[in-house]
Order: structure tokens, then C-alpha cells, then sequence
């Protein structure tokens, strides 16, 4: 059968009255996935859309919001579409799991979303219901069945938490095509005249459609629907009829918000997924709500954390704010030393050098004072976390006291940090030149896993511990075994996460002097980590140090020095040079 007779007995199938209901709309859905492989011409598109809206017309096609469920406008790879967007409680505990028809940035809407209907939660003095533990399954349909992206899911999709959590369906009669931030802000999209088309075809008894506030056309209906404006979730639900005050929940329980934040101390993730440390922050956030003073603080601490990883530093930069303004002498001393830690750790990451180490100073001076078990955990991060800003401020010589002594304390307090402690000492020595031994403070992290194998942290210092001895060995021209080492860590994680990202230089260097080859292959897999708009901050600096080093220090490929130097300044700024590279730890 040709495409045109395909497309022709579908259009008479549906209109068939002879036929059961549902194989008609089957028919009409066919035709729009066919239309959306095969693009027809616009006489057709229009006749596929009068299709679509005298079907649903004619066949009344009702579908209306139940609980967790939200009407959204949006634009798909075929066009301006509707879609069915559900919540519903299921998966792992405390994590929000998407649908494969979502893309990666609106994924990344979702679970702004979550953040901003659970901040929502928690200002209305009620907590987001556990549900015996389980999580969030976010799912989306489609007419045409294709992948949606972008940030028109946003507030549908706080809705649709809300709604779950309350237990109420929001009103039937309102769709929602907007963005929404962490801080439960409203946030224009495109294309909002032709979603309202796509929106009146599908369900025609939809009369109004919930946008951001400074959303453009500035009209106040289009085609008879009427757009009503909202600048925060909160003026949005309210237009929805849904009320985070009728959620039957409670801040979790102090024993269980405790066992949070022990997990949330030992989390160990194999690579900087921006994906799971977003999850990680939630679980964070969820942590502070509630919570006595010494809790939130820490709590927050752990988020602050977290979204940095995630490359989130506007959602960092907030949290840490906030931390600067708590009353820190009002802690209990083990609290106010860990949130010392997490702000130095955050200036470190935001290359805040001079804060880092002063903060980190005033972390260590408190540790030094603790007793007991607060001691025993948080003495060997404190000097840790000290040695690592003076390593990441250029001064390396000085930090190879403070690194020593926190692995000394975890050697003989602490044993499962050891590995950890000692892949950070070995860096230091590295960077100050000090090369022999680097190489045994390695050897000492290899023992140190192997003791604590059973741990989840060891599976994880592995890969550093192995990343690390391959920097060693490349520093003493050893560049064989250095590729051996490097090259097992990529076989083992790929070339999109680190530390294998951080590979990436090595091998490129290795390849050229070994003269193997031009190292293009590594370059322009680190440029396309670079590249990628969902790439984290830390992620983005370790694979422009591919570029820098084969800019500064000689040695792009023919032909591919205008990415890498596209990929170095749009990381690291115009006219940064070999120092700026310098200061690239990772």
C-alpha cells in the first residue's frame, strides 16, 4: 500500500461510525505518528488537524485531569502538541524517575518542579508524604509518541506533584505551558499561539491556559482560550484549585531524617552525573524541612553541596547564602564544624581561593576542640578539606602538611576514609613535585581499599586512586604505564564522567609523544562534554583542560584548534593562559 493509500484509509477509519470508538481514535493516532515520520505538506497537516479536532468533537473525547495529572502545552520534534503528564508514587525512595519520552532539560524541569512544590510543602508547615518510602514515576503521553524537551513541562509538572501529594485533581478546564525555577518562580516559553491551536484541536472544553506572568503575546485569549497569567507556583496553584495546606503529610520523622543524614555523608557517586547529584540535593532538601536547627543547617549543607556537583550554581550560591546567615555559634560543635566544611568546599569549587582556605581555617581551629564520635568523623575532613584549598590556590608545598595529617587521623580513627585521604595527599605531593612519593601515598590508597572492599566508598576511590597513579606516572615520564592505568579507567566509565573525563588530557599528550597518533579522538570527545548544555560546572573546567593543554602546550590536531579554542574561552574566559590551566586540579 502507498503512503498516500496508507494515509487514506486511516482518515476513512476514523471517520468510519460503523467502527468501535477506540479503533477510530487508534486510527487518528496512527495517522499523526505517520504525518509526524513522514511530514506532509501543509494542505495535509491542516486536514489532519480538522480531523483531529472534529473527531474529538464528534467522539467527545472527555479525558480530564485526575489526581497527579496535568494538562500541559508543548512544542514536539513534529510540532506544537498536547500532552497527559502524570505523577504518580512508585520507584526508589526519594528519587524522581522520569519517562523515556522526556528529554534531558525538560527531565531537568521536573525535578525543579519537585523542588519547588516540595519548598512549597514546607513554607505551609506540612512535609511531602513518604508513602512508605517510595518515590516519584513522572510520565508523559503524546499524541505523535515522540520526545519532548525544553521547559514547557515545568509547571505542569509542580501541579501534578502537588495534586498527588493533596490528593485532589486540579480543574480539567485549564492547561498549563510554562518554565518554573527552584524557587518556585514562573518562567516564559515559545510558541504559546500555536500550543493554544494544538490545545483547542485536542481538548476543546480546555477554556484557559495557565502562563508565566511576563509571557508574550501580551493577549489575554487566543482561538476562545483564555491565557491567565501567574508569576509563582503558589498565584498558578491557586488558579488550578489545588492547596498545598490539604496535604496529609508531616516532616519525616526525627529517626528517619536522621538515617538520611548519616547516608547523606557517606554518598559516594562513581562520576559527576548531574542527574543523581540533583537527586542527592533533593533527598538533602527534604531533609531540611522540618528538622531541628543543628539538621537544617547540616541538611542544607549537603544540598549546597550536592548542586554544585550538579553544576546548579545559582541553586548553590542561594543555599550557601543562606548558610552565611544562620547563626553558626547557636550549633551544636560537631554541626557548626561540618557547615564550615561544606561553605570551604563550596569556595573551592566557585575558585573562591582566599575564602576556601580562611574558611577551612576556621573549620580545622573548631575540629581541633571536638570530643568523641563528632571528632573521630570530622577532624580528618578538616584538614582534608584544608589541604585541598591551599592544592587548589596554588599552593601545594603548604598543603602536604594538613593532607598528611588527615590521613594519619583516618588511618588510625577512620579507616574507610584512608583511601580518600590518601589519593588527596598523593595529589599534593604530585603538584609540588615531589613524585616518589605521590607514588606511595597511591600505594597506600590501594591497601586502604582492599582493607575496606566491602565498602561502597572503595568501589568508588578505585577509580580516583587509579586516575591519580596515572597522573604520577605521566609526571615521571612512565607514559606507558600512565596509559595503561588512564586507559583502563575510560574502559571502566566511558569519556563523559569523571574522573575518566579527566583522562582525556593525558591520553591525548601521551598519544602525541609516544608518537601513536594525534590524540584528536580524546580531544574531541572532551569538547563535546565542554559543548553540551547539560554539563555541570566541574565537569565543563576538567574537559577544557584537554583543550588548554593542547592550545598552551602545544599540540592540536590539524584543523581542530578553532573548537578547542572556542571550548577554552567559553570555559575559562578570554585571554586565560597556562596559569589559569595551572589551577585546573581535577
Amino acid at each position: 500500500m502507498t503512503e498516500r493509500a496508507s494515509v487514506d484509509a486511516l482518515i476513512r477509519g476514523a471517520f468510519d461510525v460503523d467502527r468501535p470508538l477506540a479503533q477510530r481514535r487508534l486510527d487518528l493516532d496512527r495517522l499523526r505518528e505517520q504525518a509526524c515520520a513522514h511530514p506532509p505538506d501543509e494542505r495535509a497537516r491542516a486536514r489532519i488537524r480538522a480531523l483531529g479536532g472534529a473527531l474529538d468533537q464528534a467522539l467527545a473525547v472527555e479525558w480530564r485531569p485526575g489526581v497527579g495529572e496535568m494538562h500541559v502545552a508543548l512544542t514536539s520534534p513534529c510540532g506544537p502538541s498536547t500532552g497527559r503528564l502524570t505523577v504518580r508514587r512508585g520507584g526508589m525512595a526519594h528519587r524522581v524517575e522520569v519517562g523515556d519520552g522526556i528529554g534531558t532539560s525538560a527531565s531537568m524541569q521536573v525535578r525543579a518542579a519537585f523542588d519547588a512544590a516540595a519548598a512549597a510543602v514546607a513554607r505551609a508547615g506540612r512535609g511531602v508524604p513518604e508513602a512508605r518510602a517510595r518515590g516519584h514515576v513522572v510520565e508523559l503521553w503524546t499524541p505523535d509518541g515522540t520526545r519532548v524537551d525544553g521547559r514547557s513541562l515545568g509547571l505542569a509538572a509542580a501541579a501534578a506533584f502537588v495534586s498527588c501529594w493533596s490528593g485532589r485533581a486540579p480543574r480539567a478546564e485549564v492547561a498549563a505551558s510554562a518554565g518554573v525555577t527552584r524557587e518556585g518562580g514562573l518562567v516564559a516559553v515559545d510558541g504559546i499561539e500555536d500550543k493554544v491551536r494544538a490545545l483547542r484541536e485536542r481538548y476543546p472544553y480546555v477554556r484557559a491556559l495557565l502562563v508565566a506572568a511576563d509571557q508574550v503575546p501580551a493577549l489575554d485569549a487566543i482561538d476562545a482560550v483564555a491565557l491567565t497569567r501567574a508569576a509563582t507556583l503558589g498565584g498558578a496553584l491557586e488558579v488550578l484549585g489545588l492547596d498545598v495546606r490539604a496535604i496529609e503529610g508531616a516532616p519525616l520523622p526525627s529517626a528517619q531524617r536522621k538515617r538520611m543524614l548519616e547516608e547523606l555523608a557517606t554518598i559516594q557517586v562513581p562520576s559527576y552525573d548531574a542527574g543523581t547529584w540533583r537527586e542527592h540535593a533533593m533527598r538533602a532538601r527534604i531533609c531540611a524541612s522540618g528538622g531541628s536547627a543543628s539538621e537544617t543547617t547540616r541538611a542544607l549543607g549537603w544540598a549546597a553541596l550536592f548542586h554544585l556537583h550538579a553544576g546548579d550554581l545559582d541553586d548553590a550560591n542561594g543555599i550557601a547564602h543562606e548558610l552565611r546567615g544562620r547563626e553558626l555559634d547557636a550549633l551544636s560543635d560537631g554541626a557548626r564544624v561540618w557547615v564550615r566544611i561544606v561553605l570551604a568546599t563550596t569556595a573551592i569549587d566557585r575558585d573562591r581561593h582566599d575564602d576556601a582556605v580562611a574558611l577551612a581555617r576556621e573549620a580545622l581551629a573548631d575540629a581541633q576542640t571536638l570530643r568523641g564520635d563528632d571528632r573521630a568523623e570530622l577532624l580528618g575532613r578538616a584538614y582534608g578539606t584544608l589541604g585541598r584549598a591551599l592544592v587548589h590556590a596554588g599552593r601545594s608545598e603548604q598543603a602536604i602538611e594538613p593532607l598528611a595529617a588527615g590521613a594519619a587521623h583516618h588511618r588510625e580513627h577512620l579507616g574507610r576514609e584512608l583511601a580518600r585521604s590518601a589519593i588527596y595527599l598523593a595529589t599534593g605531593l604530585r603538584r609540588a613535585g615531589r613524585l616518589d612519593e605521590a607514588l606511595d601515598a597511591i600505594g597506600e590508597a590501594f591497601a586502604a581499599i582492599d582493607a575496606h572492599a566491602h565498602e561502597e566508598e572503595s568501589a568508588v576511590s578505585f577509580l580516583y586512586a587509579r586516575y591519580e597513579r596515572g597522573r604520577v606516572r605521566f609526571a615521571r615520564e612512565e607514559l606507558r604505564a600512565a596509559r595503561d592505568d588512564l586507559l583502563a579507567l575510560v574502559d571502566a566509565q566511558g569519556t563523559h564522567t569523571y574522573p575518566a573525563l579527566g583522562a582525556l588530557r593525558y591520553l591525548a599528550a601521551i598519544e602525541q609523544r609516544l608518537g601513536e597518533g594525534d590524540g584528536r579522538r580524546w580531544l574531541e570527545d572532551a569538547c563535546e562534554v565542554a559543548e553540551a548544555e547539560s554539563t555541570g560546572g566541574a565537569l565543563r573546567r576538567v574537559a577544557a583542560a584537554a583543550a588548554g593543554e593542547a592550545l598552551l602546550r602545544g599540540g592540536a590536531p590539524p584543523g581542530l584548534e578553532p573548537r578547542l579554542r572556542a571550548v577554552w574561552i567559553r570555559v575559562m574566559g578570554e585571554g586565560a593562559g597556562e596559569a589559569a590551566l595551572d589551577r585546573l586540579v581535577y
